[in-house]
């Protein structure tokens, strides 16, 4: 075969390929071909999972082309054909591991039984002439199999199984004995070499920055025509490379998942879970972006099939000692670098299992983009009474009321018998990511829209289809609450609203009070941030067994916000050109009482006095446009009161940072002591921690003005409430209640949920 007509073969290969992938993007998205991300998959947006399908289109027209098709490369291509069918099946509908084996171990027979070759015998690997005979058949379909799942578990972050993929073959065509003499199957790998190209360039995000997956089905197509390949050019039929060869041309993607099986099966797992132990795994823990992960294990490749090439002048047996010593050497050192990375790992001595539980540090300092495409199930945990975790659902959305689902998801991320799941609902005007990361998470899904918009019932919809999950928390007053309660309710699934009564009052996400009482009808349970915010939701009919007080929640995610923006001012960046009213050198007293107090009028005065007596002092409210209008509007007159309509949580831990004096409620859920600022209360006995300063509006005025006149007396404040701040996380008795739901003791189904349901014209269709 003249050299000229493969380079033409192989350059339309190239370009099929890329004509496929621009042309099948439109199409796997209406079909719904696509990787969605989740809790493992930290990709953005669903990317469409056609590489397998668009490189094994270029492989066929340019071996149709190259018209040398042997009977071995037909049987073969036909075989590889079912194995893509299988990869799209199980891309799209997630075959179970037995299955895929089934169908594997099928597929691998027939092209036995077409083409008859299989591994005969061991050739020089051992002293003596060892001829196999019918058992060669198992260790074939074995073999087979092995490299198409180590293909698949290597293909774990953007570009590695297919650039890994072009070192196995370039390390089979420098192998070659007879050079470049034609033979079916070494023109298919040349062929396939320049159809992955293209591949791995959108694989990459170029040129428009829009990525491809190949899904399971390149994965495994990969692995199918390797494995075949490297069993025919090594038959002693063909003699094209030395049994030993094969084992170095496939060096790295054997090595690494022996060391993962057997770390796997050593710990009592399947070999075929999944865990962060993976070679690209364990380097992008250890601080590694993607693209350097992906160049050190192309170069690690290339240095094993090197290393191979150099042995090839000493006898066979010695060069099979050699690769098993380096497999040695590949399995028990990885322990040694576990110990060695010290960031997002947990050991859980309960369970046995290594599980990737990323702590806040480890978040923040994880190089965006890390993970690309990971095929792999998620491990499935056990706690210690043998039981699944419980796939917890947690909606967060970045308003001060509603990132009070943050702290529990927190609690819920390091809590062994949960798997969660973070949704951030967005809100317009809203940096919900950056909000996410003051807590150390990040979000696995979005939902966008107001509720009771096709876009967002849809996408409800769809979040529930792919994450079934056991129980979903829901902010008390969030975008996604209402559509996302009637959808689970539907489902079946428990759902838990968290009521953050918050001191901010944020604009209602509600589309009507009907709305409202129908979710707190529906809500298996109610975590309540406060025994005030308790005593409403029973005021309001929700019995006393289904409300669950939590004090602390907004509390610590208020501390737990301002510590992270003072030590990572990066994530705050940004927020202060929004109050440009601010003055730099002015001191700040920042009102966080609602608006539906009954102090609000000797309030309003005091604010008066103060805005009058203290001309150099701004002074900020946050409060609704409607509400601060009616209560208020005496003090639109001062230049240094400024009545905002405030939803952005970044925003007001922002002006929380700035301040110099805090003003809450009695009852509310705001905390008494935050680090570095004292925080009064508008009462005359606290009910809880804090400094009360009265209610009457010369008592309000008189105390804040003693404070900002006199140093002494606020930095004794100030160095009371630092001491005295609080540490740790909320929310410590809702991972136990969410059990109890799954177990039976918390009714999920409320009995007058059918009743209201019905009262409002709401079927289980919404």
């Amino acid at each position: 075969m003249e050299h000229p007509r493969i380079i033409a073969a192989s350059a339309i290969a190239l370009a099929v390929t890329l004509f496929a992938i621009f042309s099948m993007r439109p199409w796997a998205r209406r079909v719904g071909l696509v990787d969605r991300p989740d809790t493992r998959k930290q990709h953005n947006g669903r990317v469409p999972l056609i590489g397998g399908i668009c490189f094994f289109i270029g492989l066929l027209v340019g071996l149709a082309y190259l018209g040398f098709i042997d009977r071995f490369v037909m049987s073969v291509m036909m075989g590889a054909a079912l194995i893509v069918a299988m990869g799209v099946a199980d891309d799209v509908v997630h075959l179970t591991v037995q299955s895929r084996l089934l169908i594997e171990s099928a597929i691998v027979a027939l092209v036995i039984l077409s083409t008859g070759y299989y591994i005969d015998n061991l050739g020089g690997l051992l002293p003596g002439d060892i001829r196999l005979g019918i058992w060669g058949i198992p260790l074939t379909i074995f073999a087979v199999i092995g490299l198409i799942n180590a293909f698949n578990m290597l293909d774990g972050i953007d570009g590695l199984a297919a650039s890994v993929a072009l070192v196995c073959i370039g390390s089979v065509l420098m192998y070659d004995r007879a050079g470049w003499t034609a033979v079916g199957a070494m023109l298919m790998l040349q062929v396939l070499f320049a159809a992955l190209i293209p591949y791995i360039f959108a694989n990459l995000g170029w040129p428009d920055g829009r990525k491809i997956f190949m899904g399971d089905a390149g994965s495994m197509a990969i692995g199918f025509l390797l494995g075949w390949s490297l069993i025919y050019l090594s038959h002693s039929r063909v003699g094209r490379l030395a049994p030993v060869d094969v084992l170095w041309c496939v060096a790295l993607p054997v090595m690494d998942t022996l060391a993962v099986m057997y770390r796997r099966m050593r710990v009592g797992r399947s070999p075929f879970g999944a865990d962060r132990q993976h070679l690209h795994h364990l380097l992008m823990d250890d601080g590694f972006s993607s693209r350097a992960t992906l160049a050190l294990m192309v170069a690690a490749g290339m240095g094993l099939a090197l290393l191979g090439y150099v042995l090839r002048a000493v006898p066979d047996p010695l060069n099979l000692l050699c690769f098993i010593a380096a497999t040695v050497m590949y399995v028990v050192g990885l322990p040694r670098l576990l110990e060695l990375r010290k960031r997002g790992f947990r050991w859980r001595p309960s369970t046995g299992v290594a599980r990737f539980v990323p702590s806040r540090a480890a978040v923040r300092s994880m190089p965006t983009g890390a993970s690309g495409e990971d095929h792999e199930p998620y491990p499935v945990a056990r706690d210690a009474d043998g039981n699944e975790p419980l796939r917890a659902l947690c909606v967060v959305a970045a308003t001060p009321e509603a990132m009070g689902v943050a702290p529990i998801a927190q609690r819920l991320a390091d809590d062994v018998r949960f798997q969660t799941s973070v949704c951030l609902a967005e809100v317009p005007g809203t940096d919900g990511e950056a909000a996410l990361r003051l807590f150390g998470l990040e979000a696995q899904e979005r939902l966008a829209g107001d509720d009771g918009t096709d876009a967002l019932v849809n996408g409800v919809r769809e979040l529930l289809d792919q994450l079934r999950p056991d129980v979903v928390l829901v902010p008390g007053n969030g975008p996604a609450t209402f559509a996302l309660s009637l959808a689970a309710h539907a489902d079946e699934v428990p759902v838990v609203c968290v009521d953050g009564d918050a001191s901010v009052a944020t604009p209602s996400h509600w589309p009507n009070e009907a709305s409202r009482r129908i979710v707190q009808s529906l809500a298996a349970l109610h975590v309540a941030a406060s025994e005030d915010a308790g005593q409403r939701l029973q005021l309001e009919g929700v019995p006393e067994e289904r409300v669950l007080v939590q004090d602390g929640i907004v509390a610590e995610s208020l501390r737990t916000g301002l510590d992270t923006l003072r030590t990572e001012p990066r994530l705050g960046h940004g927020i202060a050109w929004r109050f440009p009213f601010l003055r730099e050198d002015s001191p700040l007293l920042m009102v966080a009482c609602t608006a539906d107090r009954a102090d609000a009028a000797p309030l309003v005065e005091a604010l008066e006095m103060i805005a009058r007596r203290r001309p150099d002092v701004d002074i900020v409210w946050p409060r609704e446009a409607a509400d601060a209008h009616e209560a208020s509007g005496a003090l639109h007159a001062f230049g240094n009161v400024h009545m905002l309509e405030l939803s952005d949580y970044l925003a007001w831990l922002h002006l929380l940072e700035r301040a110099q004096l805090v003003l809450a409620g009695q009852g509310s859920s705001f905390p008494g002591q935050l680090p570095g600022k004292p925080v009064l209360r508008v009462c005359d006995t606290p009910d809880r921690d804090g400094i009360a300063i009265g209610t009457t509006a010369l008592a309000i005025a008189g105390r804040v003005l003693t404070l900002l006149s006199e140093p002494a007396i606020y930095q004794s404040l100030t160095t009371a409430t630092t001491a005295g701040a609080r540490d740790g996380l909320p929310g410590g008795d809702v991972p136990d209640a969410l059990v109890r739901l799954r177990s039976g003791n918390h009714e999920s189904q409320p009995r007058e949920a059918d009743d209201i349901r019905y009262a409002y014209g709401v079927r289980e269709a919404s």
